[in-house]
């Protein structure tokens, strides 16, 4: 499974294509396509209230730093050793906001 990076962005990009196809789709009242639609409205509702919050220093660093990983040529499966180092570099110094960030969304995913 490659690495795949997407911002904010592109998944509201994606998110309104599909809002756009399930609207011109039938949705009777109370049916699976009204339910369908509706969840994919709160996404889109989500993902622009992230689009306003600003950015986690660690959490942009990390995507920058995979994005080059993962951009870069390699050979085969594996990501070549100069390309990890530095992504490897900023979670082992970055670990204490990494962890506390994990902690907190596994009390929120818990409720």
């Amino acid at each position: 499974m490659a690495l795949k990076v997407y911002s904010i962005e592109e998944k509201l990009a994606v998110i309104h294509v599909a809002i756009i196809r399930a609207r011109e789709a039938p949705r009777p009242p109370g049916s699976n396509a009204q339910r369908h639609y509706d969840i994919l409205k709160a996404i889109a509702e989500d993902l622009r209230g992230r689009l306003e919050l600003p950015r986690n220093q660690t959490l942009g660093e990390l995507h920058r730093l995979l994005q080059k990983m993962k951009d870069a040529p390699r050979e085969g499966r594996e990501y070549s050793h100069d390309r990890v180092l530095p992504v490897i570099n900023t979670v082992v110094h970055r670990w204490p906001t990494i962890s506390q960030a994990l902690e907190k969304y596994g009390e929120e995913s818990c409720e």
